[in-house]
């Protein structure tokens, strides 16, 4: 096994490998990088024979997450949030969603820069007597359909 401090210093000896044309005899060299705890082979790419890579044979023991990040946004009575973790090196590693959808009179707003909230409706009924007609009107504050019903 060879050892190496950085995949700088790593990339530099295989690339050395490619303009001298020895990369095939290093087929299969392992080389530890010490500054990022990695384990490499270099190998022929399986997608193109023509080219090598360098493939990580240990998984990443030293990341952490270093944050958690919630965004929202609303866009026509539809809300996404989206949670996206960042690695101890500031690189993404992982984003997932979830969406809030208004309906029936659930109403999905922007609040503020990362909050979203949800107003239900509010029903009002009203009564009015017309030539002898009482008339009941249900109206709703986030439908601007009003409903009304006649009796005789």
């Amino acid at each position: 096994m060879n050892i190496v401090s950085d995949l700088t210093t790593l990339e530099t000896e295989s690339n050395a490998w490619i303009t001298n044309g020895t990369a095939e005899q290093h087929v299969r060299d392992f080389y530890y990088i010490t500054s990022d705890n990695i384990l490499a082979v270099w190998k022929k790419d399986p997608q193109n024979n023509n080219q090598y890579k360098w493939v990580q044979i240990n998984p990443d023991t030293d990341t952490t997450i270093q944050s958690s990040e919630f965004r929202s946004s609303v866009d026509t009575n539809v809300a996404t949030i989206t949670n996206t973790l960042t690695d101890s090196d500031g690189n993404p590693c992982a984003t997932a969603s979830f969406v809030i959808a208004g309906a029936g009179g659930l109403q999905v707003s922007q609040n503020g820069t990362n909050g979203v909230t949800l107003t239900g409706d509010t029903y009002a009924m009203a009564r009015s007597i017309t030539n002898n007609n009482a008339v009941i009107t249900l109206s709703s504050t986030n439908n601007t359909a009003t409903n009304s019903v006649v009796t005789f």
